[in-house]
Parts: structure tokens; C-alpha cells; sequence
């Protein structure tokens, strides 16, 4: 079984608050793009009430840490 390692990656976007679209940078450890991505989508869900429809991600790359 291959070990996964886990990588730190920034994500971008927007979110929409009511009628404003409100500018992020996240980062999060994940062991790809597309978990982080995941990852981001979840943590505004369950912190901010926020529909996964309501967040524009616009780039994911992996950062040296």
C-alpha cells in the first residue's frame, strides 16, 4: 500500500454573501487539488451557512511549506 503524504495547497475564490461576492484565500493540507478543493467547500458550508453554488473557487496550487 503506497503512503499518501499530505500537501499544503492555496485556494481561491469567491464567495457570495446576500449580493456581495466577497474575495478568499484558504489553505488547507490535503493530499490533492480536488480534495482541497473539497475541503474548502465543506468548511464554508458548515462554518457560514454558505450553498457549494455560492463559491466560485478560480485557482488551487500547491504551496512550499
Amino acid at each position: 500500500m503506497k503512503k499518501q503524504t499530505t500537501k499544503t495547497f492555496e485556494i481561491k475564490g469567491t464567495v457570495q454573501f446576500g449580493e456581495k461576492n466577497v474575495p478568499f484565500v484558504k489553505k488547507v493540507s490535503a493530499n490533492n487539488a480536488n480534495h482541497a478543493s473539497e475541503k474548502v467547500l465543506t468548511l464554508f458550508g458548515s462554518k457560514n451557512k454558505v450553498k457549494r453554488r455560492s463559491i466560485n473557487i478560480t485557482e488551487s496550487k500547491e504551496t512550499k511549506e
